[in-house]
Formats: structure tokens, C-alpha cells, sequence
């Protein structure tokens, strides 16, 4: 964590997201993270419902059911691209790659513990070397718990939205239930929603990675500063008492 903060002073932070950083975001990671997303997705729905003997529904739960695939697929998807992406924007920081920057923030002044806690690199840091595996392993979960956190606002707006979308392409058999074909329907449903969390969750990843790691390099400058203030104090008193 040392060999951290010492790589992270010799990137100064910027106040504002740079064109740079926007590059960084969108087409580094955001565009490559929603490709991959859409495509693995796409390939998970073929071997789920393309030769499936079960029909393909939006709300029977024991057989196959795209509203209950689309809330899995949003959890899963959000906490792998959490734990993936902070920790590649993290390394970047950290070894300079494309000269990424910190973003300077600064959420100790809002007063609020939750915020203070969610915007640290706690959680981020998976590629650290030189760390144990304890160190390793309490990094995964704390990344899991603040992913999940964040699963749940992304569920409460997409999967709404998906559901919406799936009725209006769906063949209404009556009673709020739909059906569909098993080819490319669902195919086609889970790669555009792979492709659109993509594009929706990483950016807000990434900006959060940023955001911590200015946030280490803010906290790594103010420590010796603190520490030469006390000691500067002190040094007053005892030539006072003197």
C-alpha cells in the first residue's frame, strides 16, 4: 500500500475530468466493457434458450423466464465490471499507464461517513502488488459489498426499463404473461442489455476508481503536512515553556 501512495504523488490530480480522462472512460473502458458484455451475453442466452424443449417467458420462474434473467444478469454483470474495472483503473494509476490521473474530490467535507467510506480505494485495489492474500481477500469482499450497493440502484432503474421493453416485443398470451421464440429474440434481448449495462455501469466505475485514488494521493500529501504542523506546535510550547 506504501508503494501506492508513493506512485500516486507523482500523479497530480485534476479538478475537473479532463478530454484525456473522457477518452479514458468511454473508449478505454466503457465501449471495450459493453462489447464484451453484449458478447457474452448473446453467447450465454444461445446455450440457455435456443435448443430449450421449455417455452421462453417473461415471468414463469420455473421454466425460462427473461424478466428473472434480466435482474441476474444486471447483478452479475454489475458487480464482475466493479471488481474488474476499479482494479484495472487502480493499476493504471499506479504504473502510469496512458498517463490516466487521479480525479482531485474531496467527500470529506459533505461530513458523511457512508460517502467517505464508498469513495476509497477500499474494495479497488485487487491488482496491488506486494499485498498478502488476507489483504487480497478482504479487498474482494468489501469490492462485492460496495458493488452490490450499487447493483441495487442500477436494478431499481434498468430492470424496470428492460421488463418495459420485453412486453412490448413480447406475444401476449393474456393475464400479464408473454411469450417468445427461442431464436433470436432472447439472443438479441440480452445482448443489447449486456451492450447497455456496459456502457451504463462502467463509466460510473471508473469515475469512482478515479475519484479514490485522488482522494489516496490528497490524503498521502496531507499526512506529512499534518505531521510538520504538530510538530511545529510542539516545538513552539517547549520554546514557550523554555
Amino acid at each position: 500500500m506504501a508503494q501506492a501512495v508513493a506512485t500516486s504523488s507523482s500523479h497530480p490530480q485534476t479538478s475537473t475530468v479532463t478530454l484525456a480522462q473522457w477518452l479514458y472512460i468511454w473508449v478505454m473502458q466503457a465501449l471495450g466493457s459493453a462489447v464484451l458484455g453484449g458478447g457474452i451475453n448473446f453467447a450465454i442466452a444461445t446455450g440457455m434458450y435456443r435448443h430449450n424443449r421449455h417455452l421462453v417467458w417473461l415471468w414463469k420462474v420455473n421454466h425460462n423466464t427473461l424478466a428473472g434473467d434480466a435482474a441476474v444478469t444486471i447483478f452479475v454483470q454489475t458487480i464482475i465490471t466493479w471488481l474488474l474495472d476499479s482494479a484495472m483503473v487502480c493499476n493504471d494509476v499506479r504504473t502510469r499507464a496512458y498517463s490516466i490521473r487521479p480525479i482531485s474530490t474531496s467527500p470529506k467535507a459533505l461530513n458523511i461517513k457512508f460517502l467517505n467510506w464508498y469513495i476509497s480505494a477500499e474494495g479497488m485495489e485487487l491488482l496491488e502488488p506486494h499485498i498478502t492474500l488476507k489483504a487480497r481477500l478482504k479487498c474482494f469482499v468489501i469490492g462485492i459489498i460496495k458493488a452490490f450497493l450499487l447493483c441495487i440502484l442500477v436494478f431499481f432503474i434498468w430492470w424496470p426499463i428492460t421488463v418495459a421493453i420485453l412486453v412490448g416485443v413480447g406475444h401476449s398470451i393474456g393475464a400479464g404473461q408473454y411469450q417468445y421464440n427461442h431464436w433470436p429474440e432472447p439472443q438479441i434481448f440480452k445482448l443489447i442489455l449486456g451492450f447497455t449495462l456496459g456502457l451504463l455501469v462502467t463509466p460510473v466505475v471508473v469515475l469512482l476508481a478515479l475519484a479514490a485514488k485522488g482522494r489516496q494521493y490528497a490524503d498521502s500529501v496531507a499526512a506529512p503536512n499534518s505531521q510538520h504542523v504538530c510538530l511545529t506546535k510542539e516545538a513552539e510550547t517547549l520554546t514557550t515553556v523554555v
